[in-house]
């Protein structure tokens, strides 16, 4: 009953139908009995960018539950695809935060060591406006998305900090391979 259920979204969630979210986090909160929320992340925006905005929603919900009453808040981070990016670079910027409050972290089909179709799939700006009601950040114009699940970018995210991630909070991945043919 001290869990909340947070969801991470992915790439380009904005260009998919936010009803599908939805459905699963109210099936979540009405099956287990949890509370559940989502984080206001862009998934057209850096996984910095995002592990920013992740942390803030965090830090911000902890201090209206502290000031309605509530205990301090644990969180069970549901990262899907480039959201399980995203939630790791949270976890690995504020280690008091995942060592404190983050129960754990389920990654959901994400490219942990990075994506070769990334390399060539990047939807430009101006098609990713027209596709999404919603404006593209302004910070995340320059940077975008695909960047950050490079092959190269992750090789380079775990050879730098990869080694501490098991020491923040628990890590739970689920991933699926299909044969190329």
């Amino acid at each position: 009953s001290d869990i909340t259920v947070v969801l991470v979204p992915g790439i380009y969630g904005e260009l998919f139908d936010g009803e599908l979210w939805q459905r699963g986090l109210r099936s979540v909160r009405e099956r287990l009995g949890v509370r559940t929320m989502t984080v206001n992340v862009d998934g057209r925006c850096s996984s910095a960018i995002n592990a920013t905005a992740l942390l803030s929603g965090l830090r911000d919900d902890t201090r209206r539950r502290l000031e309605r009453g509530y205990a301090r808040p644990r969180y069970l981070l549901i990262g899907y695809s480039k959201g399980g990016v995203d939630a790791m670079d949270a976890l690995l910027a504020d280690s008091v935060l995942a060592h404190q409050q983050v129960a754990a972290l389920v990654t959901v089909a994400t490219p942990h060591l990075g994506s070769p179709v990334a390399e060539r799939a990047e939807i430009p700006p101006s098609l990713l406006q027209w596709a999404s009601r919603d404006s593209i950040p302004t910070a995340c114009k320059a940077d975008g998305s695909a960047a950050s699940l490079f092959p190269a970018t992750r090789r380079a995210f775990w050879g730098e900090r990869g080694a501490s991630a098991g020491e923040r909070t628990r890590l739970f991945s689920i991933a699926f391979a299909a044969d190329a043919h």
